[in-house]
């Protein structure tokens, strides 16, 4: 069973162009999401614990 060296040479570029395409994607729409993400999750946190700051500057103090 012989295998030509087009079909692989073939698999090969298709390959190729799918990864440059995911790697473009992810480098334009990638940080975005992950960076809004990360700001919502911060202030749903601050939202949800008022009193932090109060706590670090007591211990802060000691």
């Amino acid at each position: 069973m012989e295998i030509s060296a087009a079909p692989l040479i073939y698999i090969m570029i298709f390959v190729a162009v799918v990864v440059l395409v995911e790697g473009l994607y992810l480098t334009v729409f990638g940080n975005r999401s992950a960076s809004t993400t990360v700001s919502a999750a911060d202030l749903r946190f601050l939202k949800r614990t008022p009193t932090a700051n109060r706590c670090w500057s007591s211990s802060a103090r000691r």
